[in-house]
């Protein structure tokens, strides 16, 4: 979440490149698909580039490849599988085959060949360099302590009785072996040689790559000191024995250091082989003030969010990026106003199966547009349908019939109690219209404060502490002291104001009049104040609403004019101070558009009451007139009516209520989050990084 929640971080970094090496560079750096490209020649034109030749060469091939296949494709010749037997060929066919398969059978030999004596000569130097250097430690220990009378029960390491003065009046042998048979060679060593041997181990740090597994193995090298040739030989049969490899080492210091050197070298040598080099390729990074692009990290789940979010525009670099709270917003605002079990369960399902076979359609690369686009979409469309499931269950409506699954404690008049309360009242729309748009207002409010929240992130990640006083503080408290307030008279009202006294609840929006009004009537009774004290703090808040308004538009351009901070009217880089008169319209434009976006936006969240009623009462009148009718015949031709009006009545479910209706909902969400939600802290002014990656180019997601 880290990553989603910011961009990774950027360096501008120059590379100098050998010709030489330029090829198997670039060649890795587009496997590896991290580093983007500048074109810092755009006026040179195409023809005048260096390595246009290589590029035609392999524009001309990938042309030849295209008509190849497109050929296949237009004559529809079906391309065999591995696991299929091609056909015979003709013996007129077979000598040429025979002398291709002939010079790629040598051309691949002889590259196999090359390449097996290069890892294994760069395996030997490496355990040939771990050698040297561990024998400069086994002779420093065996010079600081010339004279060894040690036990060799009390050390593993340790299978000899003693060893004489210097270590040069003795014979050694220096190699590795694999870490999981040391033990059993320390015993061995024992055993066979009566304990008349010294033995010295030091396990490697890292392990080293098979030249012909390819596997990694953990060795350890070891030095044996022994006296006489009898011991030589016995020690060297063990060492065959146990596969230890062998190594010649020097006995002084500056002999072992000259080998050391020469093999370091060598090995040097081996890793330029491959760029055929020998001038390393060298990295410079570079100070900039300029914005860097924006790389958000996501994965087959989270590209459909960011793909939202990008969509309005890609976040300046480092902004708090909104994606991590759309997976879970978008979806839940979408099930707000498509809120129907049924049919949520529907597009959970179709999902779902998109899901589940998303190797078979990725595989397939189709070219239908509106299709790949619902596929890239699939795990929005889940959590949109999974969301619908909950919604509905609380809205109790399945296809526009409900369900009395944990029963009521309301007494109801009529006899019959499997229906659902709210289909059988007859207020069941005045109930649904009050509730859904009391919920709207909580959620739009919600989520318009979380955005507010999010800004301080932004501000305090680019220090601009001064917007904290002047912009967060303010911001919050409008918001709070009127719609927040807002959204606590609506859930008083729901606490204090039951079936009996419903006849003198207030009306919210009068009362929201009368504050700002300062007008509190004492009759009728659904005018009158709703708690002792609601004069009083209303008065207050409107005070504070106020206040907020010259705070958030004067104290940041006086400050600034002060010269205590630089500002900046946008992100980019080279702008220059600006007089009192530039800061204070563009806090002024700043601080309308606030104010009167807080009332528009707040009015705006009404669209989930509208949609939801909306959806509910078409599958209420799809059900009334298409598939009640179904059910008016008995016998043979009521089962025959009820196969072709439900049929009728599932095509039109799916193509209106689910396809219409749910991509009205999906773009009406989409418009909540882009406008009412990410303008509280979304900047949105960055470019996306576009990485050189062969990955990306293969499957179409970007241009070379």
């Amino acid at each position: 979440m880290g990553s989603l929640f910011r961009s990774e971080s950027m360096a501008l970094c120059q590379l100098f490149l050998q010709n030489e090496s330029a090829y198997s560079a670039v060649s890795n750096l587009g496997e590896l698909g991290l580093v983007q490209f500048r074109d810092t020649n755009a006026s040179v034109s195409a023809f005048q580039r260096r390595f246009v030749n290589q590029v035609r060469r392999c524009e001309e091939m990938e042309r030849k490849l295209t008509y190849v296949e497109s050929e296949i494709i237009k004559d529809e010749i079906p391309v065999q599988d591995l696991e299929q037997n091609p056909t015979a060929p003709q013996p007129k066919e077979l000598i040429d085959l025979e002398s291709t398969f002939e010079k790629l059978e040598t051309e691949l030999r002889e590259v196999n060949s090359n390449s097996d004596a290069l890892k294994k000569t760069y395996f030997e130097l490496t355990e040939l360099k771990n050698v040297l250097i561990q024998a400069h430690t086994f002779f420093a220990d065996q010079e600081t302590h010339p004279h060894h009378q040690v036990d060799a029960m009390d050390h593993t390491n340790l299978v000899a009785n003693e060893v004489s003065a210097t270590p040069a009046q003795h014979g050694f042998v220096t190699g590795v072996i694999l870490r999981e048979r040391i033990l059993g060679f320390e015993m061995m060593l024992w055993r066979v040689c009566r304990g008349k041997v010294f033995l010295k181990q030091a396990e490697l740090d890292s392990a080293i790559e098979d030249p012909i597994t390819g596997a990694k193995l953990n060795k350890v090298v070891f030095m044996l000191f022994f006296q006489g040739d009898q011991l030589k030989g016995r020690v060297k049969k063990i060492c065959d024995g146990f596969h230890a490899t062998l190594y010649p080492c020097p006995e002084s210091y500056e002999e072992r250091d000259k080998m050391l050197t020469g093999v370091k070298t060598r090995l040097e040598d081996l890793n330029q082989e491959q760029s055929g080099s020998s001038v390393p390729s060298i990295v410079n990074r570079m100070e900039t003030k300029e914005s860097p692009p924006t790389y958000n990290i996501v994965n087959k789940f989270t590209s459909g969010f960011q793909n939202i979010v990008d969509a309005y525009g890609v976040a300046t670099y480092t902004e708090v990026n909104p994606a991590p709270y759309t997976i879970i917003t978008f979806p839940f605002i979408f099930a707000v106003m498509f809120g129907d079990c049924g049919h949520g369960l529907l597009m959970a399902l179709f999902a779902f199966w998109m899901i589940i076979k998303e190797k078979q359609f990725l595989a397939k690369k189709g070219d239908n547009e509106i299709w790949n686009t619902m596929f890239g979409g699939r795990y929005i469309i889940f959590l949109m349908g999974l969301f619908s499931i909950y919604t509905g269950l609380i809205y109790n409506d399945a296809f526009s019939k409900s369900i009395n699954i944990f029963g009521s404690p309301w007494k109801i008049p009529q006899m019959n109690v499997t229906k659902g309360i709210w289909q059988s009242a007859t207020n069941k729309i005045m109930f649904l219209n009050s509730y859904k748009m009391k919920v709207s207002i909580i959620l739009g409010v919600s989520q318009m404060l979380f955005g507010v929240m999010l800004s301080i992130w932004n501000h305090i990640h680019f220090r601009r502490y001064i917007n904290i006083l002047c912009e967060f503080i303010p911001q919050l408290l409008f918001l709070l002291s009127i719609f927040g307030y807002l959204v606590i008279l609506i859930i008083l009202k729901w606490f204090w104001f039951d079936a009996t006294r419903s006849s003198c609840a207030p009306s919210l929006l009068i009362s929201l009049i009368n504050m700002f009004l300062m007008t509190y009537p004492k009759e009728p009774c659904y005018l009158v104040s709703m708690y002792d004290a609601q004069e009083i703090v209303q008065k207050f808040l409107v005070a504070l609403a106020l206040v907020c308004v010259p705070w958030m538009l004067l104290i940041k351009p006086i400050f600034l004019h002060m010269g205590r901070h630089r500002y900046e009217v946008t992100p980019s880089e080279g702008q220059e101070e600006h007089g009192f008169g530039d800061l204070f319209i563009h806090q002024a434009i700043h601080t309308i558009e606030y104010c009167l976006g807080s009332i528009s936006h707040t009015a705006s969240y009404l669209r989930l009451w509208a949609l939801s009623l909306a959806h509910a009462q078409l599958s209420e009148v799809l059900w009334n007139m298409v598939m009640k009718n179904a059910f008016l015949l008995n016998g043979y031709a009521g089962c025959i009516s009820i196969y072709v009006v439900f049929a009728f009545w599932a095509a039109l479910t799916i193509g209106i209520l689910l396809v219409m209706e749910g991509l009205s909902a999906f773009l009406h969400a989409l418009r909540l989050h882009w406008v009412e939600f990410q303008s509280k802290f979304y900047d949105g002014q960055g470019y996306a990084f576009v990485p050189f990656s062969f990955k990306a180019i293969v499957e179409g997601h970007s241009e070379v």
